[in-house]
């Protein structure tokens, strides 16, 4: 062989090898980059409730299919999301770094920013409220939660945010929640006998029941579609569908309003009733 072919062919070997070893690295680097970025969604993704989920595909696909859809998914593909989603998935993120090193400004502004492309997403208010209570700006705190609480009236945590809100602007009086919302009371619930009462119409009409008084045997009757309750003022007697139950505190009248136990009431009428004893909470779902 000439030398000037060998001359040649060594040196298409040796860009072979510096080709071959910058891919090499530039994969391990890509690896690198996915494995750091999977990490840092999987330690932010508490922040929000976006749909990103993986949809195992049961269906045979052929390999042109799987093509297409991108190999290496082993039968996997991703939910589809459009621009706006991805970009507040983004901004969540960034809102949810920004939180965890204090700067509660920007997270503000990333998380209106998200608002303002998707206003319904899971998460967005609840997110922005936290913040807020963080900056103690208690108001719009205020208001971020109860918005949230409209989208999910569950959400135990959102509860907690909204009862330390109260706690810091100095507000201790019994607050209640009625899938999410709370009731007009014009008398305020009161604890009485280590139970807490509230005006019965109130509570009443807002778990969908309706209300009678009559004035002639100081009763007070309580329906809705499959229960009936009729309390008497006083009497620690109550019926439930014509069946005695023995209240640990009556019904009673002050200012004018008929005060009723809030547990019995609302457990009668099929309600699930928690008390969170340090913000003073009586939550109905």
């Amino acid at each position: 062989m000439k030398p000037t072919i060998r001359r040649f062919l060594s040196i298409m070997l040796a860009v072979g090898l510096i080709l071959g070893n910058t891919a090499a690295v530039l994969a391990d680097d890509n690896d690198d980059d996915h494995k750091e970025s999977k990490a840092n969604y999987g330690k932010y993704s508490k922040y929000f409730q976006l749909e990103s989920t993986l949809a195992t595909d049961d269906s045979s696909d052929d390999d042109s299919d799987m093509e297409e859809k991108g190999k290496g998914k082993d039968k996997l593909k991703l939910k589809d999301k459009d621009e706006e989603e991805l970009e507040t998935e983004d901004d969540y993120v960034a809102a949810s770094v920004y939180e965890d090193e204090g700067d509660y400004s920007k997270a503000v502004e990333a998380l209106k920013k998200a608002m303002l492309k998707i206003p319904q997403a899971p998460g967005l208010p609840k997110a922005l409220g936290r913040v807020l209570l963080k900056q103690d700006d208690l108001d719009d705190a205020m208001e971020e939660l109860m918005d949230s609480l409209e989208m999910d009236y569950e959400d135990d945590e959102t509860y907690k945010h909204l009862g330390e809100a109260f706690k810091k602007k100095g507000d201790d009086d019994i607050k209640v929640f009625v899938k999410g919302k709370q009731p007009k009371f014009d008398v305020v619930p009161e604890i009485v006998y280590n139970r807490t009462v509230v005006p019965f119409r109130a509570i009443s009409e807002s778990l969908g029941a309706t209300v009678n008084w009559d004035q002639a045997t100081n009763t007070v009757t309580i329906q809705n579609q499959t229960t009936t309750v009729i309390l008497t003022i006083g009497s620690t007697e109550a019926l439930v569908n014509g069946q005695p139950v023995t209240l640990d505190v009556p019904a009673f009248v002050k200012h004018g309003r008929t005060l009723v136990p809030i547990r019995f009431v609302s457990e009668a009428l099929s309600a699930n009733v928690n008390w969170d004893p340090t913000y003073k909470m009586v939550i109905i779902k």
